[in-house]
């Protein structure tokens, strides 16, 4: 006769109990120093839920009865977070949040801990807002999260600045991730607030702007939802800002995403151009008709970006600045914030590096309008 019993939550009272001896230091064969702290534990425990301590191990060639003993940089990992660590790896429970989730992926990667990776991967993805995206996709791309890196990117929302006729506008947008909206709201200085102008005939996000004799804004392409995947489109909207109408002048198959350049060749032709392909829109005869004029790329190979702030400052000049920089057609895993501000001579199609500004910006569509400060700060806390 024979009969089999198992424990209930053996794996479990086995874990707590080495826990309970971890913190008693009793039967310990590693030590971790941080800031002048001390942390005993176990190697069998260590080694199993650390590719990096298994390395350890067998790069000293240990034997049994040896001890492993750690020095952790605390510019690296503080006390507090090396506690936090050991706890998860004993009792696979984490708190994240907001405040700790950076700390959380650091000692992932020091350990090569792929489960708390993972639990970090996942909670930016359930936690992801509107206004964390930017915060999101430097740690996604900083700690190689693929999917939070997509996802974050995704959800950025690009509002267009432009003033026309002495007043602020800020055309189209999104409330959220995927939802774009199009409103056109121009802000009032007298009694600091932003108010509902008109509406653009697609709900989208970064648009491209010109303006023509103060009265008129010219809303060219923009971001928008396109079968359930992020695309730019080929539209004319004229934004009468003495009325509050637009009117749709036509739409277009386009075969760029970055925001195109634009100018007034002549009174009734507007002009767009992409690295790629590049159109003349005549807005008399309601006909677009392609062109050979094309734009070189940036400096170091980069492409135009969506994020980025352009603006004509005539004499056939474009400025160029802050954005997300990536070379080639397609977006890497890897990108930045773009420190520097570029100017070209669309006359002799090159570009010129500027100063370095005082700071990357992300966003830095606002410097195109010139908004006094007290107004930027009002506009990023809300």
């Amino acid at each position: 006769m024979r009969m089999q019993f198992t424990e209930k939550n053996h794996n479990s009272l086995v874990l707590q109990a080495l826990n309970k001896q971890r913190k008693n230091r009793e039967f310990c064969d590693v030590v971790l120093s941080v800031d002048q702290q001390v942390f005993s534990a176990h190697l069998n425990v260590l080694a199993a839920v650390s590719t990096h301590v298994k390395n350890l191990i067998s790069s000293n060639d240990m034997k049994i009865g040896d001890e492993l003993f750690i020095i952790i940089d605390a510019n690296f990992l503080n006390p507090t977070l090396v506690e936090q660590l050991l706890d998860y790896f004993y009792t696979g429970k984490v708190l994240v949040s907001e405040k700790n989730v950076e700390e959380l992926l650091k000692g992932a990667n020091y350990f090569n801990s792929e489960s708390l990776r993972a639990h970090c991967s996942d909670f930016l993805l359930r936690s992801l807002k509107k206004n964390n995206c930017l915060c999101y996709l430097f740690l996604a791309n900083t700690y190689e999260l693929k999917e939070v890196a997509n996802s974050a990117y995704a959800g950025l929302v690009f509002h267009t600045m432009v003033t026309c006729g002495g007043v602020v506008y800020s055309v189209g947008g999104s409330t959220a991730p995927r939802k774009y909206v199009s409103n056109i709201y121009k802000y009032d200085e007298r009694k600091e607030k932003w108010t509902l102008a008109g509406k653009m005939s697609i709900p989208m996000d970064a648009t491209a702007l010109i303006t023509k004799e103060d009265k008129s804004i010219y809303i060219v392409t923009g971001r928008c939802l396109v079968n359930g995947r992020f695309s730019r489109v080929g539209m004319v909207d004229c934004f009468d800002t003495q009325t509050g109408e637009v009117v749709q002048y036509l739409t277009f198959p386009i075969e760029f995403n970055h925001k195109p350049l634009l100018s007034f060749q002549k009174d009734n032709i507007l002009s767009i151009q992409s690295h790629k392909q590049s159109l003349n829109i005549n807005l008399q005869k309601i006909k677009a008709s392609k062109s050979t004029n094309t734009v070189p790329l940036l400096p170091n190979n980069y492409t135009l970006d969506l994020s980025h702030a352009v603006c004509s400052i005539g004499d056939n000049k474009v400025f160029v600045c802050g954005g997300i920089i990536c070379a080639g057609d397609k977006r890497p895993e890897n990108y930045s914030v773009n420190p520097n501000a570029y100017l070209l001579d669309q006359k002799t199609g090159e570009w010129k590096v500027l100063s370095d500004p005082p700071e990357a910006l992300d966003c830095p569509a606002c410097c195109t309008v010139k908004l006094p400060c007290k107004i930027l700060r009002k506009i990023v806390i809300s």
